[in-house]
């Protein structure tokens, strides 16, 4: 079976190749004679040449029984082979020798090598032809093509994620290379929702399109490199350490994508300390009152501000120009203000205690004349805000803080919740109004010229109050009841989004947010993920180990300052819920206007960013995408 042939050794005249004999080479596996070779039955050959050389091969006599042998040379033993399956009728073994001036001959091989390779059997030929019968056989002569050495040369990056990478900061790029903010430009930054508010100066609002002046700033390429190289991010990005050229096709990739959009929140009309938060101090706004209840139900607009930032070459690639694009967009939102006595009832309906529970230990003094008065948490009033168009996506349940209410703190704030991102429904139920037991004290003379007990919008009862030093006692029994009302609440709104229990989110402030948690955590399905801010977790919560919420985001914001609810004690609680394996995420973010726990307009701030992570969290786990408003 011929596998090898060198054109240096040719027959001669005697019928022999020339310059025979020659040393053999090492012990090589080679198939059997009698064996016919199939196509893919071992590795493939290297690259092919073009020239084929064809040659009569004489078997050089031998005794009678003993088979045919050829004598032929053949190509250094240490190349690489390939199998082929055998054009020649002669089953000759095929002597080895090494040549160092020898190119590499393989037997031509058909289209059908390129199937599976699989070793198979192979069945003996079944002509055998005489020792003196010439065989014939084309073999195709190929140089060998070397593999490239694993060190040689650096892998080039990949280009896509590197000019991801630069475009994903591009504007830092146009902040540094830009100089400092003045003018208008501070007045934009003022205006951000992570500035330090209203209180920076006055804002005016530009129209559609470039900013007043330094909208577009240029630079090299090599100073666009150099600060790559030097920028403060880690990992350091991967498209700093490139060639000129490498870098040059990265700048080409990103001027093809779309520009890069950042959200710039919203500008006040008074951006001074005597400006308020409410949405109609918001440029843009406007209300319209619309349906039969038109004292009820409105529509709210305001604007919302964002950046595009675009890279394009310059002189070749050796320029660089950063571009910065101001937009106004408007934002709307359904406002709704239910009351009791509404045409569609009630949110919830769970009966509760309305007496406070050292008032309720004492009641069975008849001395002490005390009636336990029972009430209804319907979870009324309530102010619900809806996309304007469409269906909601998303659900987010947010719970006030004590003493607060959602018609007097959140029905004029629709720009706490949206920001264009995605189609949300946002339910902001009012706590039940109650006696509180560490207030037990605190009687109030009615118009009637009674007195009667201080009662509070509160969601559980606290029975004592040390100041913020450590966790306050609550009546676990009243915080039961809401627990109970909250989860069939969660239950009626996955309902509207078709039973997607992953699409509610729970979020709270304060007291709101303690109260969100324990019910999160208590409620038997995977949620979308929970917002709670200058909260806590309850001593009295459960927490299950790889619960229903062990992979639910939970995000936490919490304010240095805090002298309610003080870092000493709270990072236990989120201790207890990561060491549970939780997935817990909890920011410590200063206000700018220094309200400590009583914080004002970065609520709105936190929340849009949570609900931000909690949409792409979700969009990365392989959930249907949300639609944009």
């Amino acid at each position: 079976c011929l596998r090898r042939l060198c054109s240096k050794h040719r027959l001669g005249a005697t019928g022999k190749p020339e310059g025979w004999p020659i040393p053999p080479a090492a012990p090589r596996a080679i198939p059997h004679p009698n064996r016919r070779l199939r196509p893919g039955a071992y590795r493939r050959r290297p690259a092919a040449m073009a020239s084929t050389a064809v040659c009569d091969i004489a078997a050089a006599p031998e005794p009678a029984r003993a088979p045919p042998q050829l004598e032929c040379a053949a190509t250094e033993p240490s190349l690489p082979m390939a199998a082929s399956p055998q054009r020649c009728a002669s089953p000759m073994p095929m002597p080895a020798s090494q040549d160092s001036g020898a190119s590499e001959a393989t037997v031509e091989t058909t289209e059908a090598e390129s199937g599976p390779e699989v070793e198979e059997p192979m069945a003996p030929l079944p002509d055998q032809p005489s020792p003196t019968q010439p065989a014939r056989c084309e073999v195709v002569m190929r140089p060998l093509v070397r593999r490239r050495d694993k060190g040689a040369g650096q892998t080039p990056p990949d280009i896509a994620a590197a000019a991801k990478e630069l475009r994903a900061m591009l504007p830092r790029a146009w902040r540094h290379f830009h100089g400092p903010l003045r003018g208008a430009k501070a007045a934009v930054a003022a205006a951000t929702p992570t500035s330090a508010g209203k209180a920076s100066g006055s804002v005016s609002a530009p129209s559609t399109g470039c900013g007043s002046g330094g909208a577009v700033t240029r630079c090299t390429a090599e100073e666009l490199r150099g600060w790559l190289c030097h920028c403060k991010k880690k990992p350091a990005p991967r498209c700093a350490a490139v060639t000129k050229e490498e870098f040059a096709l990265i700048l080409h990739t990103v001027t093809q994508m779309p520009p890069l959009r950042q959200r710039l929140g919203i500008r006040f009309q008074d951006p001074t300390k005597s400006g308020t938060w409410l949405v109609n101090n918001v440029v843009g706004y406007s209300e319209k009152r619309i349906g039969p209840l038109k004292r009820s139900r409105s529509m709210v607009s305001w604007d919302h501000y964002e950046a595009a930032f675009r890279a394009k070459p310059l002189d070749g690639g050796l320029s660089v120009k950063l571009e910065r694009v101001l937009t106004r967009k408007p934002l709307s939102a359904h406002v709704e203000r239910r009351r009791r006595g509404h045409p569609e009832g009630p949110l919830v309906r769970e009966s509760m205690i309305v007496t406070a529970a050292t008032r309720c230990a004492k009641a069975s003094d008849k001395r002490k004349r005390i009636r336990i008065q029972r009430g209804t948490c319907d979870l009324l009033p309530a102010v619900i805000f809806r996309p304007p168009s469409g269906p909601q996506q998303w659900t987010l349940i947010y719970l006030h803080g004590l003493g607060s209410s959602a018609l007097g703190n959140y029905a004029d704030h629709p720009h706490y919740f949206f920001d264009g991102s995605i189609a949300l429904k946002v339910v902001v139920p009012t706590a039940p109004s109650r006696e509180v037991s560490c207030y037990d004290t605190w009687w109030l003379k009615d118009s009637a010229g009674g007195w009667r007990l201080n009662k509070f919008l509160s969601w559980y009862d606290y029975l004592t109050d040390h100041g913020g030093v450590r966790e306050d006692s609550i009546d676990w029994k009243s915080l039961h009841v809401v627990q109970r009302a909250l989860h069939k609440l969660i239950h009626k709104e996955a309902a509207e989004l078709g039973g997607r229990q992953h699409r509610v989110i729970l979020g709270g402030k304060s007291q709101g947010c303690c109260t969100a948690l324990d019910a999160a955590l208590t409620f038997p399905w995977p949620l979308g993920g929970f917002i709670g801010l200058v909260g806590h977790l309850l001593s009295c919560t459960p927490v299950e180990p790889q619960g229903p919420q062990c992979q639910t985001p939970l995000h936490f914001f919490h304010e240095p300052e805090d002298e309610i609810m003080r870092w000493k004690w709270v990072s236990k609680g989120e201790k207890r819920l990561r060491d549970a394996g939780y997935l817990v995420r909890s920011r410590r973010v200063p206000d700018p206007e220094t309200h400590s726990h009583y914080i004002g307009g970065v609520e709105g701030a936190w929340i849009r960013s949570a609900l931000r992570r909690a949409h792409r969290a979700l969009e990365h786990a392989g959930d249907i995408g949300a639609s944009r408003m």
